[in-house]
C-alpha cells in the first residue's frame, strides 16, 4: 500500500512537473514571437523613415522582402528631387507609424517646402504671452505654406526657487527634410508656473 502511494505521489508530481515544463515552453515561445514581430515591426519602420532619396522601386522590393505589400503612395510634383523618387513619408497621426510615401511624378511644379528656421527661446515662453508666440508661429508657417497646431500644458513647479524653463516638442507630419506644403507640425509646449 506504501509503494502504492509512493507511486501515485510521484506520478502526480511528474505531472506537474510536466505541466510546468509545458508552460515555460509556450511562454518562452511566446516571447520569441512577439521577439521576432518587434524586430519585424523595427525593420519596416527603419526602411520606411530611410526611403527618403530613395527610387520607388527599390523601397517596395525592401518591404515586400518584409512582408509588406500595400504602400500607399502619393504622386507629388517638385524639382527638389528626381522622377520616381520618395521624397517624404507621412506619418499616421494617431499612432506614428511611417505610412504614405510621396513619389515626385514631375519636376514643373513645386508641393514641396522646407521648415521654417524657429528661434523660440523657451525661457521667455510664460502662461501670459503663449498666444502671441503661437500667432507668431502660425504667421511663420503660413509663410512656408505649411500649418501648426498646438497643445499647450501647464505644469506647477514644484521648487519655488527655481525658474523652470518652458518645454517645446515639435512633432513634424512625417519623414524628409521638405515637407508637403499645407503639413500639418504639432508644437507640445509646457509651460511651468
Amino acid at each position: 500500500m506504501l509503494d502504492r502511494l509512493k507511486y501515485v505521489m510521484e506520478q502526480k508530481a511528474e505531472k506537474i512537473e510536466q505541466e510546468q515544463l509545458e508552460q515555460e515552453r509556450i511562454k518562452q515561445e511566446q516571447e520569441k514571437k512577439e521577439n521576432e514581430a518587434r524586430q519585424l515591426s523595427t525593420k519596416i519602420f527603419t526602411t520606411k523613415q530611410n526611403a527618403i532619396g530613395k527610387n520607388i522601386e527599390d523601397v517596395k522590393k525592401e518591404l515586400a522582402e518584409l512582408g509588406v505589400s500595400d504602400i500607399p503612395i502619393k504622386y507629388i510634383s517638385s524639382k527638389y528631387y528626381p522622377i520616381g523618387t520618395v521624397a517624404f513619408v507621412e506619418r499616421d497621426g494617431e499612432n506614428f507609424t511611417l505610412n504614405t510615401f510621396y513619389v515626385i511624378e514631375s519636376n514643373k511644379s513645386e508641393d514641396l517646402t522646407i521648415m521654417p528656421e524657429l528661434k523660440i527661446n523657451k525661457s521667455e515662453i510664460t502662461k501670459e504671452n503663449v498666444t502671441e508666440i503661437q500667432e507668431q508661429l502660425i504667421e511663420i508657417f503660413e509663410t512656408y505654406e505649411l500649418k501648426c497646431k498646438f497643445e499647450i500644458n501647464t505644469k506647477k513647479n514644484q521648487n519655488k526657487n527655481e525658474k523652470m524653463l518652458s518645454n517645446v516638442l515639435v512633432t513634424p507630419p512625417g519623414e524628409g527634410k521638405h515637407y508637403p506644403k499645407g503639413a500639418t507640425f504639432i508644437f507640445i509646449i509646457t509651460v511651468y508656473e
